[in-house]
């Protein structure tokens, strides 16, 4: 069953631009343009999350977050607030009113799906599972533990890591070496990683053939 977020808001261009960015993630969206809608979706449909626009008239999205949280149902779930007004005020009426988080408008598409993801997190134990594909196992090394074993690292390696840069591979099995090597070379300039070296590695090789055959045919 699909994940369903129902979205307040008293402007239709806005819940146009709310819904386009949920759609590709398969979300299920649900629209109201008003409090008192807001509360007879809610309850009737029982969403996974809902996005409330702050200024609406009638009942604004304070006091329908306030109502939702006397609620049983929705004492818990994930309540997020867009508004135009980001000032301290307004975002410490925000957390009294009982929302979880909030975003200021006009919002980057990526942060809203980020948060969206983190909220439903607390709620929806499926997606609180590792990404991991069948059959293969993550394996993430620390910028200590490469610093202590291997002190020949590239310098680049441990600036990255630094920087809060996991080291990721696929497969647990995979030689440290070979993944130092290939954030070595995903980590040098773009000049770098287009001269083809006198004798290329299998990472220069395996990443040139996939930028290859993602360049579109003309």
């Amino acid at each position: 069953m699909a994940i369903r977020i129902l979205i307040v808001d008293d402007s239709p261009m806005n819940l146009k631009v709310i819904s386009a960015t949920l759609a590709p993630s398969g979300y299920e969206v649900v629209l109201a343009q008003n409090g008192q809608e807001a509360l007879d979706q809610a309850a009737a449909l029982q969403p996974d999350l809902i996005i409330l626009d702050v200024i609406m008239p009638d009942m604004d999205g304070y006091e329908v977050c306030r109502r939702l949280r006397r609620t049983p149902a929705f004492a818990q779930r994930p309540i997020m607030m867009l508004t135009a007004n980001d000032g301290f005020h307004e975002r410490m009426q925000r957390l009294e009113a009982g929302a979880d988080d909030s975003m200021s408008k006009p919002f980057e598409p990526a942060e809203l799906q980020a948060r969206i993801r983190a909220l439903l997190r607390r709620t929806i134990p499926e997606l609180a599972a590792p990404l991991a594909a069948p059959g293969k196992v993550i394996a993430l090394y620390s910028l200590q533990s490469i610093s202590l074993t291997l002190p020949w690292a590239p310098e680049t390696i441990v600036q990255a890591l630094n920087r809060g840069i996991p080291l990721i591979t696929e497969q647990a099995s995979k030689p440290i070496g070979a993944l130092l090597e290939d954030w070595t070379f995903l980590l040098s300039s773009e000049a770098q990683r287009h001269k083809r070296p006198e004798r290329p590695t299998a990472t220069w090789q395996r990443l040139a053939q996939r930028a290859q055959q993602r360049r579109p045919t003309r």
